[in-house]
């Protein structure tokens, strides 16, 4: 063979080894990447979850009147054919009021079958939240037969703070009850969470008599030790490659324009990571409560450098990658018991991939999407029950483009999923010492395959 021949040959071997090699790496870029970003999004739920004060809890309650089952047998008494419930149009129309005032048609009521009557009305009122509304029998003839009651709705007369409280709130957001409106017990829940999102913040409310007749006040009590805290923390929820201590801190600023709202700034990063190694975080949060109504807006970035032994030369491999997220949520129920919220979210992910500090263009993410989805909360005794369900959709808002996995057929950014959770807390006493059992249940269903960041 000449000289030339073996100089061709030779070529062709560099060009298919160094092709290899190329190749090879990419495909070593791409599970790094993927995995990273799968962490990334792991972590950063966990720290929102960590860095967002939770909820205010409160469930007021006024004791009820314990009523027997069954009528007694009064004497005096009087045939009863029809009952007549007044004031039921100040109330929702699903609240069975005259249905409760039917019980005593047919019956012989006497004082103490009218009391009862009324008592379980007044009972189911009192359940409902509607706390000063009250049920009346006023003077009338019983011999036609008909039994008239009365509902005196509970209304509203003033709102007003406390000569202690401080000046720097507005009622007309964070409160949902309205001079005027009805007296709602939950209502007045709603509002005291808003007020109370905080762990700088202490509110109370007191109810107390007003001039008008069915009309009464409530007199709010607000107070806020600082309007700004620090919070560090420290963790090993990184990964080896990355960094597997992460450290970090939080400036919130609690109710910055009066509103009850929140707003924090975090940064976090890894702590005495080996060289080649490192990982930092930043997120910014705002939130702010609208009666039932919760609005928030979440921003991060995540940048990690890790570097992967070669024989010839390490490869530096790093990423960024970025997240936005709107949030709207409403409660849509709630009562001594349970509560039921339903929240929808857009957002927007970035990701970029860099080998060596050369960017992997075939590697890059710009995806969208909503949520729209439903839970729950049940009380049951000290134990809590959570269940929800939502639906997830992908799409090409705000310049999203294809997955990757798009150009290859084997996956879509275009994802529809469906996700079921549950979760039990219940806690427990064991030998003087408190405990607390969970129990989580998870389940996503897709009719699409999903990339790896979906999954």
């Amino acid at each position: 063979m000449t000289r030339a021949g073996c100089q061709r040959i030779m070529k062709k071997k560099v060009i298919i080894f160094t092709s290899f090699l190329i190749v090879t790496t990419n495909v070593k870029a791409a599970e790094i990447a993927d995995q990273q970003l799968i962490n990334q999004q792991e972590r950063q739920k966990a720290l929102e979850a960590q860095l967002t004060p939770p909820p205010a809890d409160i469930r007021l309650s006024v004791p009820k009147t314990a009523v027997p089952s069954q009528f007694p047998d009064d004497t005096p008494c009087f045939p009863i054919t029809r009952v007549v419930l007044e004031g039921t149009e100040h109330f929702p129309h699903w609240l069975p009021l005259k249905r409760l005032a039917q019980q005593g048609e047919n019956q012989c009521l006497g004082t103490q079958g009218i009391n009862i009557l009324m008592t379980r009305i007044q009972n189911r009122l009192i359940n409902h939240g509607y706390v000063t509304s009250r049920v009346l029998a006023p003077s009338q003839n019983l011999n036609a037969k008909t039994l008239k009651l009365m509902i005196i709705p509970g209304k509203i007369g003033h709102i007003r703070y406390t000569a202690e409280s401080g000046n720097y709130i507005q009622r007309i957001t964070p409160f949902p009850p309205r001079e005027g409106k009805l007296l709602d017990l939950r209502d007045i829940e709603q509002g005291l969470e808003n007020l109370q999102r905080f762990p700088t913040v202490q509110a109370s409310m007191e109810i107390v008599p007003n001039e008008q007749l069915g009309e009464s006040d409530i007199v709010l009590d607000w107070r806020q030790s600082r309007h700004w805290r620090l919070a560090s923390y420290l963790d090993d929820s990184g990964s080896k490659s990355t960094g597997r201590y992460q450290g970090g801190l939080t400036l919130y600023l609690n109710n910055p324009l009066a509103l009850s709202d929140l707003f924090y700034i975090s940064g976090g990063r890894d702590i005495r990571s080996p060289s080649g190694r490192s990982s930092k975080n930043y997120t910014l949060h705002y939130s702010l409560p609208v009666g039932y109504w919760m609005a928030g807006i979440t921003a991060s970035n995540y940048d990690y450098d890790q570097k992967v032994a070669r024989p010839n030369k390490d490869n530096k491999y790093s990423g960024e990658s970025k997240n936005l997220n709107i949030q709207l949520s409403r409660l849509l129920h709630r009562n001594a018991n349970q509560r039921t919220s339903i929240n929808g979210e857009i957002y927007r992910r970035t990701s970029k991939s860099f080998i060596n500090d050369q960017k992997i263009d075939v590697q890059s993410r710009e995806t969208a999407g909503w949520k729209l989805g439903l839970s729950h909360r049940h009380y049951i005794g000290r134990a809590t029950l959570d269940a929800g369900v939502t639906y997830q959709q992908g799409t090409r808002w705000f310049g999203a483009q294809p997955a990757p996995e798009e150009v290859r057929g084997e996956a879509t950014a275009l994802l529809k999923t469906t996700q079921f959770s549950a979760a039990l807390a219940a806690p427990f006493t064991l030998f003087s010492q408190p405990f607390i059992y969970k129990t989580q249940y998870l389940r996503q269903i897709s009719a699409r395959t999903l990339t790896p960041q979906d999954q």
